[in-house]
């Protein structure tokens, strides 16, 4: 397995990986993960371009993101990105995402992902929070982020009406263990 931060050339295998992967959500025995009805779960232009110009922006400016990708024998096979928030005097904190390609579920690939993440920005002490909104049903994801350090901050009922079932979104944190956050 190799994770790596991504590169402008890498941007169409994770088009190709993404786009599987959301075409997974609630497909089968798969629960709703994305706040998308199934018929909207694909990649936009507006996604498209969103990830491309914002893997080359600094974190200075508005829109950047950074986004890592797994690979296994030349194939995308797992994802996890950081973008900032839109919200003035939040620059000491990120908002996470993160997916994994439903045969390699379950196997640690998420805690990796996470791994590469923290380790990564231990070089930006001035990022003190991970942020990330779950899918108040998706207990295995809610599991991982608690196993990881995460704690919840608060959830809002029905956000969503998504194929006209109520669903409930819950608000995670994590403190970053090289900022002054982790005295907390």
């Amino acid at each position: 397995m190799d994770i790596r931060l991504a590169k402008p050339d890498d941007i169409n295998a994770f088009f190709q990986y993404l786009e599987a992967h959301l075409s997974d959500d609630s497909a089968g025995d798969t629960h709703l993960f994305q706040s998308l009805s199934s018929a909207e779960s694909n990649v936009t232009t507006l996604t498209k371009s969103q990830f491309y110009h914002g893997i080359k922006k600094t974190f200075e400016e508005t829109d950047w993101r950074r986004l890592w990708l797994a690979f296994e024998e030349g194939q995308v096979v797992g994802h996890i990105e950081i973008r900032g928030h839109i919200q003035a005097y939040t620059q000491h904190r990120v908002l996470l995402g993160m997916g994994v390609a439903t045969e390699h579920r379950q196997k640690g690939l998420g805690k990796l992902l996470l791994d590469t993440l923290v380790t990564w920005l231990i070089q930006f002490p001035q990022i003190a929070y991970l942020d990330l909104w779950v899918l108040s049903h998706n207990q295995t994801a809610i599991n991982l982020y608690e196993k990881y350090g995460f704690r919840v901050g608060g959830e809002i009922e029905d956000m969503f009406r998504i194929n006209e079932q109520p669903c409930s979104y819950t608000f995670m944190f994590r403190p970053l263990a090289s900022s002054s956050a982790s005295k907390i």
